[in-house]
């Protein structure tokens, strides 16, 4: 029987997850469109300006702190599931 040793480098990576439904009209399409960059002279940081649009044209600018699509995904999925008025996804 072979046995696998576990290494710090081996640990399982993050999971990918899809974006949840838009919260207005509940459509499964979201784009996500690189806006631009912004510097903060206090923090002396590049930020990423992400556009989150729904096909309906619902959407909001999301602020991130690397220009990782990753990271947009998890912030609206973030911010799309307070809302409290949302609507159930379309099958």
């Amino acid at each position: 029987m072979k046995i696998h040793r576990i290494r710090p480098n081996d640990t399982r990576p993050r999971r990918w997850r899809r974006p949840v439904p838009c919260p207005i009209c509940g459509s499964r399409n979201i784009q996500f469109r690189q806006y631009g960059k912004t510097f903060n002279p206090f923090e002396l940081r590049v930020r990423q300006v992400w556009a989150c649009i729904c096909p309906k044209r619902h959407g909001i600018c999301i602020i991130t702190s690397h220009a990782d699509l990753k990271e947009a995904i998890r912030a609206w999925n973030t911010e799309a599931s307070k809302r409290k008025d949302r609507k159930k996804a379309r099958p």
